[in-house]
Parts: C-alpha cells; sequence; structure tokens
C-alpha cells in the first residue's frame, strides 16, 4: 500500500543548551510519526494508492428465485428477498425486506425488477425506495410494460430505479424496495434457465448497494 502526501511532524528547533523537556518532546514527535506509519488508519495520509486487495467497503447483493404478486392496484408491494451474494460487508438482510446498514453514510443503490404482465392492456409500474418506512423523495421511477403476448404468453420488462441515499442512524433506519403496478395481472416473475444456448436465471428482483462514503 503507498500513501502518497504523507505529512510527518514538525520538529522543534534545538536548543543551545541540553534539555530534558526538548527531547522529550523530540522523541514523542518522532513516535507519533512512526506509530502513523505502523497503522492501518494512518492519520494524517490525503491518498492511499492500492492494487484493490487491501480495501473494503459495505457492499452487498441481494435477489429472490421467487416470484411476487401484485397485492393491489390501490395498495404498495415491497419486493423480498431470499438470496444473498457477493459476501455482504456490514449490511443485512432482515424479515426478508429490511435491509440494515452497519455504518451511517452516502450509499448507491440499483435494483433490477423483472416484470410480468398477463392483462390485455399497457400497464404503469412504479418502483421506489424508503427509509425506515417512510418513502424517499425523488427516488420513484415510472415504467409502462406491454400487454400481453397471447393468451397464454405474458409480456415482460426489466426495471432499473438507481439511487443514491443517505443512512445518518444505523439504528433507526433501513431501506425498503417498492412497487405498485396499475393491474393485478402485473408480477414480478422469476426466468428459469433456458437453452440453446444454455442462459442462466433471471431473479424477480436483484438488489446492489454500495457504500460511497461514510459520515
Amino acid at each position: 500500500m503507498g500513501m502518497e502526501k504523507f505529512k510527518a511532524p514538525r520538529l522543534v528547533d534545538a536548543p543551545e543548551m541540553y534539555d530534558p523537556a526538548y527531547f522529550n518532546q523530540l522523541l514523542r514527535a518522532i513516535e507519533i510519526y512512526f506509530s502513523q506509519l505502523d497503522s492501518k488508519t494512518p492519520r494524517e495520509v490525503d491518498t492511499i494508492r492500492t492494487n484493490g486487495r487491501l480495501i473494503t467497503m459495505p457492499h452487498a447483493l441481494f435477489y429472490s428465485t421467487v416470484n411476487q404478486t401484485n397485492a393491489g392496484i390501490t395498495l404498495e408491494n415491497l419486493f423480498t428477498f431470499n438470496n444473498v451474494d457477493a459476501s455482504p460487508q456490514d449490511i443485512t438482510l432482515v424479515s426478508n425486506s429490511r435491509i440494515t446498514f452497519e455504518y451511517a453514510g452516502t450509499y448507491m443503490v440499483a435494483m433490477q425488477g423483472r416484470f410480468a404482465n398477463s392483462a390485455n392492456a399497457v400497464v404503469e409500474i412504479d418502483t421506489w425506495y424508503k427509509k425506515g418506512g417512510t418513502n424517499i423523495i425523488y427516488t420513484r421511477n415510472r415504467s409502462d410494460i406491454t400487454a400481453r403476448k397471447s393468451a397464454l404468453i405474458n409480456s415482460h420488462l426489466a426495471i432499473s430505479n438507481h439511487s443514491i441515499i443517505e443512512i445518518d442512524d444505523p439504528l433507526t433506519e433501513y431501506l425498503e424496495v417498492v412497487w405498485w403496478a396499475g393491474d393485478v395481472g402485473v408480477s414480478a416473475e422469476v426466468q428459469p434457465v433456458d437453452a440453446s444456448p444454455t442462459r442462466p436465471t433471471v431473479p424477480s428482483i436483484s438488489l446492489q448497494i454500495f457504500m460511497a462514503s461514510r459520515n
């Protein structure tokens, strides 16, 4: 790990006569300097350059492998998750839908939902985020899913919602991902493995979270 602009302490000027207090102060300054060099988090470093192996930031990836139905056109739906990937760091899933954080800070969040429409009409779909049970302003995203292809074949639409959120009090605040659709024929649907060529499963919902900075 290379540290740029590391700041050495200013050493006091030497007196003309021997002074025990001066030597004690000098030794203390040198001790502080080397203790910072030995520290994993030096206090006077402006920039740390690494190969990416020595720094970890809070992050997580959650997703669901089950279909999720629409509760009704006058109700909101909370996305639920049943899988955790990417070795989550300091971010936890609680009660299948609540995301909790170890540290206060600014976080980048990115969800993607895969929706299916069995209705024979274009349907509006909204997605947004909640913090501590309250809607987060300006995180709502609206999309339109086309009418079904036929009576037996649904139409499909992948919807993404990217945002930046602030977690001020990790003890009381948590994140939820919410969706609404204007017809009960809309659901968040898993796409199983396909063949020729082999294509992986698509989850009904996935959510990536990364800390951008700590408060």
